[in-house]
């Protein structure tokens, strides 16, 4: 009992460091690391769902650059007529509509096949994103407002860190607890053998497609942030090779662990801006990365620090 209560105590006071520093942050932290803290956070909302998706019900998707470009567009044109807080609804629940309604049929399909048919939606939405005048085509567009209360805006990184942090925090909590119900057991049921999944009597169907719809929700509202911090948006934000990073961050960090989706993020942020000159081979460096991973570090980092805490 005492060596239990001794084990509460030390994840206590880790979750307590942990947001000490958090808090403790935006007031020692340079300009540069800001941005980089607030595209963490973007990044963690954005592959917390694919967590679920493909870390707890192995669902791989190579498509989440669309949902991710359809949440940022719909958010900045939605936003002059209803608000940029709108803006942010209306961008989750359209990339959460299209996800099921893509995930309802495709889903059917599983391994390389699935991966190849989310890949083809995420090229699809690419080209429309290019080619599209409202998106602006290859311009873009610019000049998009801050979120705001009034007169206060969300126009600096110090207080875009603070809304992203908070938004980022409750998808974490809203995911783990999914992760802990009913939903989450499902998921790793489909995840580890999806006929007999089935067989139990889970509805395989309806709950691929609704975790579908929920980490392309998460998708969009994370293009939606990202939109409204850098005020510039196009289509070459959005291609391919980014949701080759998506997957790349997950499994970095740990597939089926959402401290792992933290992890990765904080890793994939911050590491490719020491790699700017090698820009031309990033498809390259993802490809080999992933292979790496998948071959020799199957539990990512939270898998390798676990081992090391055992040994």
């Amino acid at each position: 009992m005492v060596r239990e209560l001794s084990k509460d105590k030390i994840v206590v006071l880790k979750y307590a460091a942990v947001l000490l520093m958090l808090l403790i942050f935006p007031f020692a932290a340079s300009r540069i690391w800001l941005n980089f803290a607030v595209f963490i956070g973007i990044y963690v909302i954005l592959t917390v769902g694919l967590t679920l998706l493909f870390g707890y019900a192995n669902q791989l998707s190579f498509g989440h650059a669309g949902f991710f470009g359809l949440g940022a567009y719909t958010s900045v044109l939605g936003s002059p007529y209803v608000s940029v807080w709108g803006g942010f609804i209306l961008a989750a629940l359209l990339s959460a509509l299209v996800g099921y309604s893509f995930g309802r049929p495709i889903l059917r399909l599983r391994g390389l096949s699935l991966g190849l048919a989310t890949m083809a939606f995420g090229q699809i939405m690419s080209v429309l994103f290019l080619e599209l005048h409202l998106t602006g085509g290859a311009i873009g567009l610019s000049g998009i407002p801050a979120p705001s209360f009034g007169e206060f805006q969300f126009d600096t990184a110090v207080r875009y860190y603070w809304l992203v942090l908070l938004v980022a925090t409750f998808v974490v909590y809203l995911s783990v607890r999914i992760g802990d119900s009913y939903i989450g057991r499902a998921l790793k049921a489909i995840g580890t053998n999806e006929g007999a999944a089935r067989v139990a009597g889970v509805d395989v169907e309806s709950i691929k497609a609704s975790i579908f719809a929920y980490s392309a929700a998460l998708a969009g509202l994370a293009g939606a942030l990202y939109a409204h911090y850098v005020t510039f948006v196009s289509a070459d934000s959005f291609r391919g090779e980014f949701s080759i990073l998506v997957i790349l961050i997950v499994a970095v960090g740990g597939r089926a662990s959402f401290l792992g989706a933290i992890l990765g993020s904080i890793l994939l942020t911050i590491v490719p801006q020491y790699l700017r000159e090698f820009q031309q081979y990033a498809m390259l460096l993802y490809g080999v990365m992933l292979v790496v991973v998948f071959m020799y570090l199957p539990g990512g980092l939270v898998g390798l620090l676990r081992s090391n805490e055992k040994s």
